[in-house]
């Protein structure tokens, strides 16, 4: 499980013998400002709780929740992050096969294989672009089917049109969409696809990334009440617990937290975009949320070389080469403070033998 993923840095510290803290992590996207400061206040004041069982119903966090999406709570179930819900849903639907656009969150094909659940790929019409067509993927669906789409998607960072995507659920009645916003609330005004209230579509949502608590857990499934009240008979009784019930209430008010990470990050993804696009060897993703895919456009060193070089120096990168439809010329940056991405691509520069990062002009830039 753990290879597949980003972010497994205590592997990394027994490979190199390099201490935790000194490791930069760029494999896994979680926000470079951290939790909120109100997080050690909440800890400290769930701790007396402890000695009980959580609710099981996590009601206050449900409620907090639908009312930020202005939806019923029966729309809502929670989960010890948005993976436990992941793989719930297969379990829930008993769909016939499950078509997954790809490149594409690893953990969708697991979830389905989890469930004895086919699985079939869909490889984007244009593979240099790596966008999702809603039209493309319309004709590989049969119906009876659950089909898990990013938005944006994993590890583009792209997104696909959100009206092509409506029509796209509604043509399909028969198919189950969830879609994985798992990332989303680093865009700015995005609006989730559950306000359209379609009757097959599902919104997986994480609070784990854009709220920094991935040694916490938090995620929540939202959709049609029927069949949240079917996923969430699949779900193991106290599986969200004290802390991060609370964590994820209170996380939702904070809407000044909010804003500053999403205009934080946008300011230093743009900055990253131009600083690995200034190097002649690298194709940058426009990516919308915060890390950037990278195309290597050079015949050494390949991407998982690249990690290699950078790992003697305490830098972890993410190898995409096992996304179905990406190769060894792929890798995937988390988006960090300013001084870390400084460092990162200083020492890029260093693996290519140069201090100098500039590139002809004509390639593509960030909007």
């Amino acid at each position: 499980m753990q290879s597949i993923h980003g972010g497994n840095i205590w592997q990394r510290a027994q490979e190199t013998g390099i201490s935790l803290r000194k490791i930069l992590d760029f494999s896994a996207n979680i926000n470079p400002l951290g939790p909120p400061d109100s997080l050690p206040g909440i800890i400290g004041g769930q701790l007396e709780n402890l000695v009980h069982y959580p609710d099981p119903d996590c009601r206050v966090l449900t409620k907090a929740i639908a009312g930020r999406f202005d939806i019923s709570p029966l729309q809502v179930v929670c989960g010890n992050g948005s993976s436990e819900l992941l793989y719930a849903i297969p379990r829930a639907l008993k769909a016939d096969r499950v078509a997954l656009p790809a490149p594409c969150y690893a953990d969708y094909a697991r979830s389905a294989q989890a469930a004895k659940i086919a699985t079939d790929y869909v490889l984007p019409a244009d593979t240099s672009s790596l966008e999702i067509s809603c039209k493309h993927l319309e004709s590989e669906l049969r119906g009876n089917e659950i089909v898990f789409i990013g938005q944006p998607n994993n590890p583009t960072g792209l997104l696909f049109d959100n009206a092509d995507f409506i029509n796209l659920a509604a043509a399909c009645p028969g198919t189950f969409f969830v879609v994985d916003e798992a990332f989303a609330d680093f865009i700015e005004n995005y609006r989730s696809v559950i306000h359209h209230n379609l009757p097959n579509v599902l919104v997986l949502r994480s609070m784990t990334k854009f709220f920094a608590i991935p040694g916490l857990r938090l995620g929540a499934l939202l959709g049609p009440a029927d069949i949240i009240a079917q996923t969430n008979k699949t779900m193991p009784c106290w599986s969200v617990n004290h802390l991060a019930q609370a964590a994820g209430a209170a996380f939702l008010a904070d809407e000044k937290y909010a804003a500053r990470t999403r205009q934080f990050v946008k300011k230093c993804r743009l900055e990253l975009y131009r600083e690995l696009n200034a190097f002649p060897e690298f194709f940058v993703y426009p990516g919308t949320a915060n890390y950037l895919l990278v195309r290597m456009d050079c015949n050494q060193p390949d991407a998982p070389a690249l990690q290699k070089k950078l790992l003697r120096k305490g830098i972890v990168i993410r190898v995409c080469d096992n996304f179905i439809g990406l190769d060894k010329r792929f890798f995937r940056v988390a988006v960090r403070k300013p001084e870390e991405n400084e460092r990162l691509c200083a020492a890029i520069a260093e693996v290519f033998g140069r201090k100098s990062r500039t590139r002809p002009r004509g390639r593509c830039s960030c909007q």
